[in-house]
């Protein structure tokens, strides 16, 4: 008897286990957006507010080692670069900015599979002179982030920060 049950149980074990993966798979778009958004969001907003603190303890702690911000187009900094602006007080002056998280027209998209999610948004400078000049010259600031999901956590792998003219339609 013992032996037909764990029979049984062998025979139908893969089978549950592929229900139960085929269930969560099925979820719908909607709820995985309500369960996910605000962690991703969460995430970025995050980001900005250790940057802005110059808090560079909790910023080893939260990036990930392969991080990577493109600042301008032009300039690739990696985590370890990030972690040495936020040292320098004429860089860190430059780069403080606070992420567009309540911009409504900011588009969060997530891979088919689920595993990567990419936010589009804007930034804004957190010095107000900055601020004023880019308006005067019709500029915004853009904000692109990609974020990965390992081990049931969103990993904020890089982000892109530039500027860009409304006046050209970009």
């Amino acid at each position: 008897m013992k032996r037909n049950i764990t029979v049984f149980i062998l025979f139908f074990l893969p089978v549950f286990a592929k229900c139960q993966a085929s269930l969560s798979s099925h979820i719908s778009q909607e709820q995985y957006h309500r369960e996910n958004d605000s962690l991703v969001w969460k995430s970025l907003s995050t980001f900005s507010r250790l940057f802005n603190n110059a808090d560079t303890i909790a910023m080893k702690q939260f990036l990930p080692d392969d991080f990577l911000l493109q600042w301008m187009h032009e300039n690739f900094i990696s985590k370890r670069a990030i972690i040495n602006a936020m040292h320098d007080s004429t860089v860190h002056a430059t780069m403080k900015h606070n992420i567009s998280v309540f911009n409504h027209k900011a588009i969060v998209r997530y891979s088919d599979d689920y595993s990567a999610v990419s936010i589009n948004t804007s930034f804004d400078f957190t010095d107000p002179e900055v601020v004023n000049n880019i308006k005067k010259q019709n500029g915004y600031g853009v904000c692109i982030a990609y974020l990965q999901k390992v081990n049931g956590t969103w990993l904020l792998k890089a982000i892109h920060l530039d500027l860009h003219c409304s006046a050209c339609n970009f």
